[in-house]
């Protein structure tokens, strides 16, 4: 619901088997449900990526400390409709990489997206139609990083994030796995093996042209791995510190509302 609190880890020290609920964050039915957890520190920077392309970059510092029984406050405003996609910490000279349910996905220089305070509807990060779909997913990535992109029929493409050329916010990106008739991309996710030596991706990654379709072979069941050649192959932080210099978890969470809400039976 565009919600976020920031709460000391030394709030999760004393857990069960079960572990502990973040309790009182903004998840009811009416509200949303939790979408990004991270610990950061108050110098770090967040992105907040909604499915109709919107984005927000601000610092965790301005999601204030709170316990765990407060509701959170307001870290991003949404239009009719909209809702939380993702939400992500920084990284200098990294990517963001989004992808929609039509097979399309682009990669942009997090330079493009500027630092703001918390509570705006953020800026534009893809030219979305109906042709080209809604987003499903927004990743993190430098170039030497994997993707892969899952499928509803479970097809599943891997592919180097550098293959995916760089464009501005402005641009509609490129097919990243041709689909079949009634399927569609339903996640995309960093390959967390990924490495230099197994990828020896090219650091330039394109010429950041237009929006071309890439050419892949139709989407199969089971993993189709990216041709050395560059075409791409179809597929069936550092933590908030509180005044005792603790570092925090953030948490985020999908649906708007225009003040900070605290749970009447628990500490403000």
């Amino acid at each position: 619901n565009g919600f976020g609190k920031r709460t000391d880890v030394a709030e999760y020290r004393r857990q069960t088997r079960g572990g502990i609920g973040l309790k009182n964050v903004q998840t009811s039915e009416r509200n949303g449900r939790v979408v990004g957890v991270a610990c950061v520190s108050d110098g770090d920077q967040l992105l907040l990526v909604t499915e109709q392309g919107q984005i927000i970059r601000m610092t965790a510092g301005d999601l204030r400390p709170m316990g765990r029984e407060t509701s959170g406050v307001i870290g991003m405003r949404f239009k009719d409709g909209d809702e939380l996609l993702a939400m992500m910490v920084t990284r200098p000279d990294a990517f963001v990489f989004t992808a929609t349910d039509a097979g399309y996905a682009k990669r942009t220089p997090i330079d493009e997206y500027p630092l703001q305070g918390r509570g705006g509807h953020g800026v534009l990060t893809a030219k979305l139609t109906d042709e080209r779909g809604g987003l499903v997913g927004a990743l993190m990535v430098d170039l030497n990083d994997e993707v892969f992109a899952i499928t509803a029929g479970g097809g599943v493409i891997r592919t180097r994030a550098a293959e995916v050329r760089p464009t501005s916010r402005a641009t509609m990106g490129v097919r990243l796995i041709n689909l079949g008739d009634g399927n569609a991309v339903v996640g995309v996710t960093r390959n967390p093996e990924s490495s230099d030596d197994e990828l020896d991706a090219d650091p330039e990654g394109g010429d950041g042209g237009g929006d071309d379709s890439i050419g892949l072979p139709d989407a199969t069941s089971g993993i189709a791995e990216a041709p050395e050649s560059g075409g791409l192959p179809d597929a069936g932080s550092p933590a908030t510190h509180n005044e005792t210099g603790e570092p925090g978890i953030v948490a985020g969470s999908d649906d708007a509302a225009d003040t900070d809400r605290a749970d009447p039976d628990g500490p403000a």
